[in-house]
């Protein structure tokens, strides 16, 4: 490692846990009672194809340790959500260095001055994929912490009006990739309450992205938009229309862009959400969706390793069942990448998702889960691919705070070429101890990026 390189790495170390402390220090905040639990685990694993590789196939034994975690908290001066499922992997015969895999998402508001201002802070830490064409192995995968924090303002205008406000300064850290950089980013709008929990607004934003290298080159992005948020016993539903412009180094680049989320409890025990969008966006920005899109789990989130901004249109559908012995549900979703500058990694990415879960006995529960996975690239047409991962999981509850976990998962990836066509089988056993995860809020679509509103009481 270069002494420029090493320098990088820790500066990231720097950012991604001092951000991440500083979301996990406001649970002990006064008068907060916290619905919160974890797991810390230890455990083995074994994979018989370590280097996802079509030849020469290695094994290998793998040693983890890591840690759940699921905190919601909603006081009137303060409210948190933070999930989150990182493990450390230490490969015993030396197969790769020890490396950290995961996600964590935290939101966290402060009330400064009731239904008025209130401090904003989030932090997003995860993985994003060097080469997304590439198996994703430890040596194609980086951190990626996304740091973001400012104030909200909600004035009065009037009984039905209000004026919003708001600030940013966000900090995204790449561990190899000279991609980290600082925004700046302003919101403004006025809102006119059609009843106590919907409303239109019209809003304009513009963010600053300046880049730590010099290698890249640094953008601004401007909006204008209208909102309609409404929220109903059932139904939940956001949705943006306006024009976006980009000023690239080179060349400005606009057009209109809409974005849409609802969600709907169709019953007692299902739940369906749809996401849908148009409009600009970058590296950054895209990690950020993914994540909220899969949740806290061990996956890297496949986001090119790019610093072009690109035109994205993008549509997901999820469907689940809660019962009291079993859940299943499944999703989908479809994006289409178009680069500004960089037209290499334009792409058309397709991914399936199902899953069932059942609770035999008291003591004993378990689960399948089904993942598939195309991707197309318009201009390196070698590197498109299909993968189907199946894993199996079961889950032995010795007492309320000791579990054993067996888990069993089998990859398939089918490339254009044989370099990145492999088949791997792995088996984990862990051992988790810890207090009950508390259960899942009702599903919800992640909430539109810009202004938001200090809520009423």
């Amino acid at each position: 490692m270069t002494e420029r390189s090493a320098r990088g790495v820790k500066r990231w170390r720097r950012t991604a846990c001092g951000s991440s402390a500083a979301l996990l220090m406001l649970a002990g905040m006064p008068e907060s009672r916290a619905d919160i639990g974890y797991d810390v685990l230890a455990g083995m694993g074994y994979t018989d194809n370590v280097r996802l590789t079509q030849t020469d196939r290695r094994s290998d034994t793998i040693a983890t340790a890591g840690f759940d975690l699921a905190w919601h908290e909603q006081q009137r001066m303060f409210d948190a959500d933070v999930t989150a499922d990182i493990e450390y992997l230490h490969y015993l015969r030396h197969s790769y260095g020890g490396l950290v895999i995961g996600n964590l998402m935290g939101d966290a508001h402060i009330t400064l001055v009731p239904e008025v201002l209130r401090w904003s802070i989030s932090d997003n830490f995860g993985q994003g994929t060097v080469d997304p064409a590439a198996a994703v192995t430890p040596t194609n995968r980086e951190n990626i912490n996304f740091f973001s924090t400012g104030p909200d303002l909600t004035l009065p205008l009037g009984s039905s009006n209000e004026l919003l406000a708001d600030l940013r300064y966000s900090k995204v850290s790449y561990q190899k990739d000279p991609l980290s950089s600082n925004r700046y980013s302003a919101g403004l709008g006025v809102r006119h309450e059609l009843s106590p929990s919907s409303g239109v607004s019209l809003n304009v934003q513009d963010e600053t992205i300046r880049f730590d290298s010099v290698e890249n080159p640094n953008y601004d992005q401007q909006e204008i938009f209208g909102r309609l948020d409404a929220k109903g016993v059932r139904t939940r539903v956001s949705f943006d229309a306006g024009y976006d412009r980009l000023k690239l180094q080179t060349e400005t680049v606009s057009g209109p862009f809409a974005r849409l989320e609802l969600t709907r409890q169709l019953t007692p025990f299902q739940s369906a959400i749809l996401t849908a969008g148009h409009d600009f966006s970058d590296a950054g920005n895209e990690f950020l969706l993914l994540q909220s899109l899969g949740g806290a789990n061990l996956s890297a989130q496949p986001v090119g390793a790019n610093s072009s901004p690109f035109k994205q249109n993008y549509v997901t559908l999820g469907w689940g069942y809660q019962g009291p012995r079993t859940s299943f549900g499944f999703s989908g979703g479809y994006f289409k990448l178009t680069y500004q500058e960089n037209n290499s990694l334009d792409e058309q990415r397709t991914n399936a998702t199902a899953h069932i879960n059942r609770r035999f006995t008291p003591r004993l529960d378990g689960g399948i889960y089904l993942i598939y996975t195309k991707d197309q690239f318009a201009n390196l047409v070698a590197s498109n691919y299909r993968q189907v991962d199946a894993n199996a999981q079961l889950l032995y509850h010795v007492n309320a705070r000791f579990t054993v976990d067996v888990e069993y998962a089998h990859t398939r990836r089918d490339s254009a070429t044989d370099v990145t066509t492999y088949t791997d089988n792995r088996v984990w056993l862990k051992f988790k101890y810890g207090r009950a995860l508390p259960p899942p809020p009702p599903a919800a679509a992640p909430a539109l990026p810009g202004l938001h509103r200090q809520p009423r009481y």
